[in-house]
């Protein structure tokens, strides 16, 4: 499986890593469809947390 990079990573100016809470942090230079890639990476990310894929044997 192969996943694409999110949009708001394009661009080093709209996002860090912040060590502290362990996650991506948007700056404020980060456009409206870069908001909405972040939005959208974590909305993802947590339903996957929430309800792990099944491994079928």
């Amino acid at each position: 499986m192969t996943v694409d990079e999110p949009y708001f990573m394009g661009n080093k100016e709209w996002y860090y890593f912040d060590e502290k809470e362990w996650r991506y942090k948007l700056t404020d230079k980060a456009t409206k469809k870069a908001i909405e890639s972040y939005e959208e990476f974590y909305s993802e990310l947590e339903e996957i947390i929430e309800e792990p894929p099944t491994i079928k044997s």
